[in-house]
């Protein structure tokens, strides 16, 4: 590891090493301050130089006891622009700097890593700045697969209690005991994941009409995730897909043969000072419910905003759909707030959340 400053090397990293391991149960804030650090992270720094900003590690699995450190997985564009613009900026504002290996203690590759502290000296914050192509984003797929699997998430939670209670002074020991878990799981996270998004996502198209419309009325017959009471017609879902254009695509997922899904980036005003911000929607079918449909549709949705140039994206969901608002959550949308029973269906009064995402 290399680390600036006046203290030699070796000491400061005999001195983060040997820090104590303290293992605590969940705290359901350990989100909201990621989204606080990630808030600072785009104040600070040069867009230009960071992408994605991702919550991994154990505080990022909920119900899961873990070290009280928020683990932050950076995408910069250049490791090299890194270490010459963000380092100086961060060591400024107190956090401490390693040049660190991503496997084991001195080989090769290496990232920039920093530790942010509070005002009693104890770790906060992680902040591991990788390039695109790093292995370390392969963290995010052990991170989904143990939110996915509560029962993995529980054998990880002992593990490292047990862990900390055998190396409670030496962090490598600690992360040494936690690692052929780490690459077993990570190794089937690979494997199920590949399997559940191997669809293909597609433009729509007036041939995809029929479709589109078996997938929204099952929802409204069966769910809340829309307020539309009554199933629509052929012709009604007609005219919905050719009041959509270039700026407001439609978009297909296929599996197995079979139209799996769909997705939409709507107006979300027809006023001309709303044009920078959209509406997404996304449907999928029931039986393919589980399988990363509804995330392979946002993340296109997302993308293809972007090089569209909105500057936002809307989302309007009701108080029950549970799994939507975490699929939304994940993708990096936030809830700024709630139409309270705002919407009947099903004989019962429903709120609406807004959620909304901005894009750099």
């Amino acid at each position: 590891m290399e680390m600036k400053g006046t203290e030699s090397l070796e000491d400061r990293v005999k001195r983060v090493v040997q820090e104590e391991v303290v293992i605590v149960p969940y705290n359901p804030l350990w989100p909201e301050l990621f989204e606080e650090e990630k808030k600072h992270l785009f104040d600070c720094l040069p867009h230009a130089l960071i992408k994605r900003v991702e919550h991994f590690g154990s505080t990022a699995i909920p119900r899961v006891s873990a070290k009280p450190i928020i683990d932050i997985l950076v995408e910069v564009t250049s490791l090299d622009a890194a270490k010459e613009v963000i380092v100086p900026i961060l060591i400024s504002q107190g956090y401490e700097y390693f040049w660190r290996p991503a496997f084991g203690n001195d080989g090769p590759p290496f990232y920039t890593w920093f530790i942010k502290r509070n005002t009693d000296g104890h770790r906060t914050h992680h902040l591991h700045m990788v390039e695109r192509d790093s292995e370390l984003w392969d963290r995010l797929l052990f991170r989904d697969f143990l939110i996915e699997h509560p029962a993995m998430a529980k054998e990880y939670e002992q593990l490292k209690r047990a862990a900390s209670d055998t190396f409670p002074n030496d962090r490598s020991a600690y992360t040494a005991a936690k690692t052929e878990f780490i690459l077993k799981t990570t190794t089937a996270a690979k494997e199920y994941y590949t399997m559940k998004t191997s669809c293909m996502i597609r433009k729509a198209g007036l041939s995809d009409v029929e479709a589109i419309k078996e997938i929204y009325n099952d929802a409204i017959l069966t769910t809340t995730a829309t307020f539309d009471t009554e199933p629509k017609s052929t012709e009604d879902r007609r005219r919905w897909f050719e009041s959509h254009d270039a700026r407001h695509p439609v978009w297909i997922a296929e599996l197995d043969g079979k139209v799996a899904g769909w997705a939409s980036l709507s107006e979300w005003s027809d006023r001309p000072a709303y044009n920078g911000t959209g509406e997404s929607s996304v449907y999928v079918r029931p039986e393919f419910h589980g399988r990363k449909i509804g995330t392979a549709l946002m993340q296109t949705m997302i993308d293809e905003a972007r090089r569209l140039q909105y500057q936002t994206i809307i989302a309007r969901i009701a108080g029950e759909s549970e799994v939507s608002l975490m699929l939304h959550k994940k993708l990096g949308f936030v809830r700024i707030g709630t139409m309270k029973e705002v919407g009947r269906k099903f004989g019962k009064l429903l709120d609406v959340h807004i959620l909304q995402k901005m894009l750099e």
